[in-house]
């Protein structure tokens, strides 16, 4: 039995479900490569099959959020790949003593958690969270 909120489907309710939400993106990326054309919403409702014009212009901005969230994740691993080559390459000579070595590796770790999201959205470390705790007297020190 399915809990509140929640939707309980068979198999072929999966499938059919799996089929429209490829069929919605198929649709809005057709609609992103008309807009990209130059063709008015009113022009990529009637050919995309949209009822009208306003679901045309959030069909082509929600697949331009979609594009741009890959693009970001192809940019993010490039750079990643980079990092890690740069790290290679000075590794040992950090390991070695080489102070210029060493804050190249520095700058190469501090780099690769921004990239990563580490340091929180603002770009910098986050603070722990504190809590106040009470501690009454220990033992023989009453």
């Amino acid at each position: 039995m399915a809990k509140h909120g929640e939707l309980k489907m068979n198999k072929s309710g999966e499938e059919n479900l799996v089929k429209s939400l490829a069929q919605s993106r198929i649709k809005r990326s057709k609609a992103l490569e008309l807009a990209a054309d130059g063709l008015s919403y009113d022009d990529i409702a009637r050919r995309v099959g949209y009822s009208h014009r306003g679901s045309a212009h959030r069909a082509v901005f929600k697949a331009l959020g979609e594009y741009e969230a890959q693009n970001v994740e192809h940019l993010r691993a490039l750079e990643l790949a980079r990092l890690d080559a740069l790290q290679v390459a000075y590794w040992d000579a950090a390991m070695a003593g080489d102070i210029r070595a060493g804050r190249t590796i520095l700058r190469i770790l501090d780099l690769r958690s921004r990239i990563c999201g580490l340091y929180g959205p603002a770009g910098r470390a986050k603070e722990p969270e504190f809590r106040s705790l009470v501690i009454g007297p220990l033992e023989g020190n009453a």
